[in-house]
């Protein structure tokens, strides 16, 4: 079994926030891109970058790519989802408490 796991940009880690701003993600990114086009919302870029993150990893020698999951809690939790519904080869996963699933209650 391989683990790879993936740092969101800006958010703590050694990335940095592509909002223009330096370090960390500064308060409000669930709403950061809102007020322009829809290619502009900061979880837009994240929900792709999940869908990256497995598409390299399923392009090693290394991985069987017909045997791919996925798992995240919290905030990866709500990512979960949304990366296996972009990557239709992933066959199962695992959301814990999953934080940015409900978008319309909220």
């Amino acid at each position: 079994m391989a683990v790879f796991a993936m740092d969101v940009r800006g958010q703590e880690g050694e990335s940095t926030d592509p909002g223009g701003a330096p370090g960390n993600t500064l308060p409000g990114p669930v709403v950061r891109g809102i007020e322009g086009e829809p290619h502009d919302l900061f979880y837009r870029q994240i929900f792709l970058d999940t869908a990256a993150l497995v598409r390299i990893a399923a392009g090693m020698r290394e991985i069987d790519s017909r045997r791919l999951g996925a798992f995240g809690a919290g905030q990866g939790g709500g990512l979960t989802p949304a990366c296996a519904a972009l990557v239709p080869r992933i066959r199962c996963t695992r959301a814990v408490y999953p934080f940015l699933t409900d978008y319309r209650r909220v």
